[in-house]
Formats: structure tokens, sequence, C-alpha cells
């Protein structure tokens, strides 16, 4: 009998860009179950080690190894993700782009902020003690995904998102969820990186609350998937994403996807759009550039 036992992959090393690494990529099985480990935002292991100096450090790249021609789309089962340190890292407020002049305050750059883990609950570290004042829920997402781009062209940063995905930081990304990653020329290898221990809608702080984690998972190629987009299956909802220069034109996309994703399923544009206008959600995953929203239907009616 087959052991369904993850399989722990050892130390990665860890990249600033969604670029090709062949000589180091780490080739898994198709729907075999992995444990990999990643690093914080600033480079620091479970031990406050420093591993690296690019921001959002990257684990990998994974690959999946060859798959048919007429596959454009890896689907990725995220099974858990565990947060591995005790203290987390954050920035020290809203970024003033967000609070009215008078409430203005410089976030970047700022001092750090330290919080303090537990299994369910975190509190902040001020003036050297740990606050009771606020105390957060755990809700462990990846802020990092995305394929790996072509060589030959400039890679993505690990600090920046488009279609494919990247530093989306998406709260949907988290446990039970099943994400469908397009991937670009056939290449099946991606990367993993950016875990927080929560965070507030939109990333309105600049970061989340950055720590290491152990994300379990397994990952197999989609060749009929809902839609070629990026998009993601989660607590009963699909959601489409819309990456954009403005919250507006990300809005577009995504219901834009939605509408392509119902109409393909036999859904009549009439009802479609009935559908979309009063039984659909939106929620903002990123602030700042590019803007990121994203639009969930109910998984029933693509069944």
């Amino acid at each position: 009998m087959k052991s369904n036992k993850p399989q722990q992959i050892g130390k990665a090393i860890h990249h600033g860009f969604f670029e090709p690494h062949p000589e180091t990529t780490i080739e898994l099985e198709q729907n075999k179950i992995y444990t990999i480990k990643t690093i914080d935002n600033l480079g620091y292991d479970e031990n406050l080690d420093k591993h690296s100096d690019y921001l959002n450090p990257l684990s990998g790249p994974y690959s999946i190894g060859k798959i048919k021609d007429n596959c454009n789309t890896i689907a990725i089962s995220i099974k858990n993700v565990k947060h591995t340190r005790n203290i987390g890292l954050s920035s020290s407020g809203l970024l003033p782009a967000h609070l009215s002049p008078p409430l203005k305050k410089p976030v970047l750059g700022e001092p750090i902020t330290f919080w303090k883990l537990e299994d369910k609950l975190c509190n902040p570290i001020v003036d050297g003690q740990i606050s009771p004042t606020i105390s957060l829920t755990k809700s462990l997402m990846i802020g990092c995904l995305r394929c790996v781009d072509p060589i030959g062209t400039k890679p993505l940063s690990s600090l920046d998102a488009d279609e494919h995905g990247g530093n989306f930081d998406c709260k949907l990304f988290k446990q039970g969820a099943v994400i469908f990653l397009p991937i670009i020329a056939n290449n099946a290898s991606f990367y993993f990186g950016d875990v927080h221990y929560c965070q507030s809608d939109g990333e309105v702080g600049g970061s989340g609350i950055e720590v290491t984690a152990e994300i379990t998972f397994s990952a197999e190629p989609c060749i009929n998937p809902i839609h070629t987009g990026l998009h993601v299956i989660i607590e009963g909802f699909i959601y489409f994403f819309g990456v954009a220069r403005t919250i507006e034109e990300g809005i577009t996309k995504a219901f834009s996807q939605g509408h392509e994703a119902l109409t393909s399923k036999g859904i009549s544009d009439k009802l479609t759009r009935l559908l979309l206008a009063n039984g659909s959600q939106l929620k903002i995953i990123k602030l700042g550039f590019p803007n990121i929203v994203a639009v969930g239907i109910d998984s029933k009616y693509f069944r």
C-alpha cells in the first residue's frame, strides 16, 4: 500500500526572482505529498539565523516534471501550513496612504514590531512587554506562489505580482485550498515563500505578521481547468483574480473571468449576469501596485 505520509524536502536554496534554476530544481512526483520549509520575509529561519539577503526569499524551484504540450495549468493542493517559530515580525502599522493627513505616520523603514505567537493567537510586543490588549487569531496564508519564468526572459521579482501569481499576499492561499496555477511555456516549475501568521485584507500595513513555516502540498498537471487564469477553490467557492493598475480594472478582469468560466459550463449569458450581480463575493486581495481583487462564485455552479 502506498504511504500518504508527506516526504520531507531538505533545505532549499533561496531566490529573489521567479527564475529558472535547472541545476537546483527539486523534482517532485505528481500527486505525491511533500512538506517544504520557508524562511521569513527578511531571510531568517526558525532559529533566527540569516539565510538570505533577498526580501521575500523564495523556496524552490519545485518541478512536477514533463507534462503534456496542451497542459498550461498545475493544480497545487495545500494540505497544511504550520508556523515553525514563536516570534513573528510585522511593520509598525497602517501604510500612510490609507489614513487621512493628520494621522499619517511613516511605516516602511520604521522599527519592526515583534509578535509572540501561540498555537491559536498572537500578541504584539510593545515597549518590551507582551500586550494583552490586541490578540489576533492565527490564519496562516502563503504570500508568494508563482510559476517559473522561461529562460531568456526577465524574471518577476519576489516583491512583485502579475496574472501568473507572485507576491499576491492572498488570504485564500491557505490550508484546504486547491490553487490552479497557470504556467508559461509548458514549464511545470514553481516557487513558494512569504508565509504570514495573519494579515488584514489588502495587506494594508505593507506586511503581514511574517513567520517561518512548513507547507505540506501535492501538485499535478490540470489539462482542463475551469479557467486558464489563476484561480483557487476554497471553502466551497471558486475565486477568480483581477491583477491591474487600478482596483476598478482589477474588478473588471475578475468578473470577466468569472463570466467566461460560468458560460463555458453552459450557463446562459443572462443567468450568468444575474448570478454575478446578486450571488458573488468580491474581495480586496492587495492594495498598491498592482492592485489585486478576487471574485468568488459558489462551486456548485461548476459541477
